[in-house]
């Protein structure tokens, strides 16, 4: 989840999921796309929070995607 839109590409609209925040409120989105971590590193299906203040990253998402195994 990503909270600028600017590092996504590909952006596009989803049915609106609910998210929680780590504040405790919920907020909504219906946008998601691709994002670059590093140069050859993207993940698919990043969702864009506007109200989110950071990156947030799954290891579990990564593992999958990559195909990573974390020890």
């Amino acid at each position: 989840m990503v909270g600028d839109r600017t590092v996504l590409s590909g952006v596009k609209q989803i049915a609106p999921v609910t998210i929680g925040l780590p504040n405790g409120a919920q907020t909504t989105t219906s946008e998601m796309g691709l994002t670059r971590l590093v140069e050859n590193l993207q993940l698919k299906n990043c969702l864009h929070v506007p109200n989110l203040k950071c990156y947030l990253v799954l290891i579990s998402k990564l593992c999958k995607q990559l195909n990573y195994a974390v020890t």
